[in-house]
């Protein structure tokens, strides 16, 4: 099957969908806590939540990392066929979004719980690391291509 016959923008809106609303649902997420933490009046010892503090972090620095690897190695995997290479990339890409939500919504409950900043500065990382993995038909055709050339020479 040639990649004319595939209708990429069709399944590229679908994914953008998709995409815009974990992006729009991790902001409303952190919307909502950042009122819930001004609206509570009771201050909660930050002793108490120091390891979920080091944990954030360390979940955050695993995280990024963690997920474009996800992507490469199930990326590559599956060159052979563009039918298999497309529905094997939304899964690489939903694979690295869950990566990267984990980590974001494990700093959002810190944030609930202590009340202190550095749950927002780390899901705004994680926040900005989903911006800029926004799904495109440019970034599959290049992949592919790449790809698919790598597997046809090693025949």
């Amino acid at each position: 099957m040639d990649i004319n016959e595939i209708d990429l923008k069709k399944t590229e809106s679908k994914f953008k969908i998709v995409w815009s609303i974990m992006v729009v649902g991790m902001f409303l997420f952190y919307i909502i806590a950042w009122y819930l933490v001004k609206k509570r009046n009771d201050v909660v010892s930050f002793k108490d939540f120091q390891i979920l503090s080091y944990f954030t972090y360390l979940a955050m620095i695993i995280a990024l990392p963690l997920g474009y690897y996800l992507f490469d190695n199930i990326v590559k995997k599956s060159a052979k066929n563009l039918i298999d290479y497309i529905s094997t990339f939304k899964k690489a890409y939903f694979a690295k979004y869950i990566v990267f939500m984990s980590a974001g919504l494990l700093s959002s409950v810190f944030y609930l719980l202590s009340g202190k900043p550095e749950g927002v500065y780390t899901g705004g990382i994680v926040l900005i690391a989903l911006l800029i993995n926004k799904p495109s038909s440019n970034v599959f055709l290049k992949l592919y291509e790449t790809e698919y050339f790598k597997h046809r020479k090693s025949k």
